[in-house]
């Protein structure tokens, strides 16, 4: 069994060599494709250091394009997406492995996530995904976070998928893994760390100060309209999914837009769900409270949590 891990990278410099040393570090045979968006850093010149890494040079792709060019050019059994600024934990790959090796009907392996950021004192988690949150249904996908890179997909699952939507910006894994959910692909856990986010000023979706909050907030409700008239509407769980999905993305721009002070803004995500859902105003107040409890369990799951 082989791995293909591909990494899209855009002036990587900064911590790509952390990426590629933890791709090093796994104790499975896997093919590292690198890339490379059209970088004005070091991020090329760095890549003479790892000489068994393919470079794919793809100037002017977004990250998704990206993916698409390096599942193009992979040619392994098992492939995956590691982001530059990220990176695996020791003998994450081999977990993958064994899940795929015990069930050859299993499609997708999705472990837990831990999102860290670095401080004066040294990493700290701030984040933690676990299992329970990881599911790959319509639902899951649509309403948690889609967790794409502690994924790993049979090569034969993609093939069948087609290449992501390169038309979003930023949220072109979860269409990717909502097209694939409908599917019902065999599904596989493994119930330990196979991946590390970390959060920092200029990560596109892990940034603390949320400077794409409205990027990612206009891309999920067009995505969501797409997926209401495509048909998969028909179902009665997707279509009640869509519903708290749309419900819960302008609750969360409406909040947004308050605290950044930008009431127009606010009301435009208001009547935007009312027109979508005259129940809004009723039921809004759910996505509020799901939120305060998501942000308390994550408070206790990463004070439980031994990391690193």
């Amino acid at each position: 069994m082989t791995f293909s891990i591909i990494i899209a990278t855009l002036n990587s410099e900064r911590f790509l060599a952390a990426a590629l040393d933890s791709l090093a570090a796994q104790t499975v045979d896997v093919q590292a494709i690198v890339v490379d968006g059209g970088s004005a850093d070091g991020t090329v010149a760095l890549l003479a250091d790892y000489p068994t890494v393919r470079l794919v040079e793809a100037p002017g792709t977004n990250i998704y394009g990206a993916w698409n060019a390096g599942v193009a050019a992979s040619t392994g059994d098992i492939v995956a997406f590691l982001n530059s600024d990220d990176r695996y934990p020791a003998d994450a790959l081999a977990d993958v492995a064994a899940a795929f090796a015990a069930d050859s009907s299993i499609e997708v392996v999705t472990g837990e996530a831990v999102v860290f950021v670095d401080g004066p004192d040294g990493e700290r988690a701030i984040a933690h995904h676990p299992l329970s949150d990881n599911d790959l249904t319509f639902e899951a996908i649509a309403c948690n976070v889609p967790v794409v890179n502690a994924r790993f997909f049979r090569r034969s699952l993609l093939d069948r998928l087609g290449p992501v939507d390169d038309g979003y910006r930023l949220t072109g894994d979860r269409d990717y893994l909502l097209r694939m959910a409908v599917t019902n692909p065999r599904h596989g856990f493994v119930d330990s760390l196979l991946y590390e986010y970390r959060a920092h000023a200029r990560s596109s979706t892990i940034d603390p100060a949320k400077h794409n909050a409205f990027v990612l907030v206009d891309e999920n409700l067009t995505m969501a309209e797409r997926w209401q008239t495509k048909g998969a509407a028909d179902d009665a769980d997707i279509r009640r999914a869509i519903r708290r999905w749309y419900r819960d993305v302008t609750v969360s721009g409406a909040a947004t837009a308050l605290a950044w002070r930008q009431p127009r803004r606010a009301w435009h995500y208001a009547r935007r769900g009312w027109r979508h859902d005259a129940r809004w105003p009723l039921t809004c107040w759910l996505s509020v409270a799901q939120k305060l409890r998501v942000r308390r369990l994550m408070r206790d799951r990463v004070r439980r949590l031994d990391w690193p």
